[in-house]
């Protein structure tokens, strides 16, 4: 099954947590992808740049930076 979502208010958060099965969310939003994954792959110009754990990846503003991302706004607020 494969989503493609991209708004801060996707209806189907608290249903994409309950799936136990792999899941492909493709999005910008990453407090959605901290919220639901575990994992997280950045790819950029179609090459994996970065595959590891949402709490590393997500977290790590020069990765993000180099790859024309922010950090999720959750993290920006600290």
């Amino acid at each position: 099954m494969t989503w493609a979502v991209g708004n801060i208010k996707f209806p189907g958060r608290e249903l994409l947590k309950t799936f136990e099965h792999s899941k492909i969310i493709a999005s910008h939003n990453l407090d959605l992808i901290m919220d639901v994954c575990h994992r997280c792959i950045v790819i950029r110009e179609g090459a994996i740049v970065a595959d590891g754990p949402v709490s590393e990846i997500l977290t790590n503003r020069k990765l993000l930076e180099e790859n024309h991302l922010e950090l999720p706004l959750s993290l920006q607020r600290r």
